[in-house]
């Protein structure tokens, strides 16, 4: 129902449009209908299927201590090297000496790295844990464990 109700709008312009009838803002809200219908499937599934619906769970369940790892790394960086990136680039107008500009760059430097490297490597496991569960199917929850 969802694909119908998407794509009537794209097939009734595509209509006019051979016809010689063209809107533009129209065609922008047709394919934008027509677009949304792959995002709708997913909610519908877990909305209809209770077993697609707790495989769900038990995924953001099991990603939940990948993710926490995740946002505390790019909290970091937002809490951390960006004040320093700040006092940085405004060390000229506050008129800080050579010397100490040059430490508030390495600590920045330093924080940005390792916490880059954090947010990198949690993304890359998180899509290893992805991999691995596409690849292993059912036996995923045997084979991988956070515990």
């Amino acid at each position: 129902m969802a694909l119908v109700a998407c794509y009537i709008p794209w097939g009734f312009l595509a209509l006019l449009f051979a016809v010689g009838i063209e809107n533009g803002m129209a065609w922008i809200a047709a394919e934008t209908m027509m677009y949304l219908n792959p995002s709708l499937n997913p909610i519908l599934y877990c909305w209809k299927i209770r077993e697609v619906r707790q495989a769900v769970k038990d995924i953001i369940r099991q990603l939940n201590c990948i993710c926490r790892c995740l946002a505390i790394a790019d909290l970091g960086v937002g809490l951390l090297v960006q004040p320093f990136y700040v006092a940085f680039i405004m060390s000229p107008l506050i008129e800080i000496n050579g010397h100490d500009v040059f430490s508030v760059l390495q600590v920045g430097l330093t924080l940005c790295w390792c916490l880059g490297q954090v947010s990198i490597l949690t993304l890359a496991a998180i899509s290893v844990d992805r991999l691995l569960a596409l690849l292993l199917g059912l036996r995923y929850r045997h084979v991988v464990s956070l515990w």
